[in-house]
C-alpha cells in the first residue's frame, strides 16, 4: 500500500488514514465490501487538498487534523451508500406491469 503513495505522502499520513479507515470499517456494515485501497485513495485525495488549511496555532496536531479530515470524508462516503440503499428500497414498481419486463 505504501509504495504507491511515496513522494506524495509521508508514512505517518498513510498510517493515520489506514487506522481511521479500519475504525470506520469495523463500525459501518455498508463499508465491509468496499476495498481498503479505494477508501485510502479517496481519503488521501481529500487530505491532499485539505492539508494546507491546517493552522499550527489551532490547538490540534497535524495528525489530529488529518484524522478529522479522513473521518469527514468517510462519513460522506457512508452517507452516499446509505442514500443509494434507500433509493433502491423505495423504488416503486407498477402492479399493472407484466412480469418479465
Amino acid at each position: 500500500m505504501n509504495q504507491r503513495y511515496q513522494g506524495l505522502f509521508e508514512n505517518w499520513e498513510i498510517g493515520v488514514a489506514v487506522n481511521v479507515i479500519r475504525e470506520f470499517k469495523n463500525q459501518r456494515t455498508c463499508l465491509k465490501g468496499v476495498d481498503d485501497e479505494d477508501l485510502l485513495q479517496e481519503c488521501l485525495t481529500h487530505w491532499f487538498f485539505a492539508k494546507d488549511e491546517f493552522k499550527e496555532d489551532g490547538g490540534a496536531s497535524r495528525s489530529t487534523f488529518m484524522a478529522q479530515v479522513v473521518r469527514n470524508t468517510l462519513r460522506d462516503i457512508v452517507k452516499g451508500y446509505e442514500r443509494n440503499k434507500r433509493k433502491i428500497i423505495n423504488k416503486t414498481i407498477s402492479l399493472d406491469q407484466p412480469l418479465g419486463e
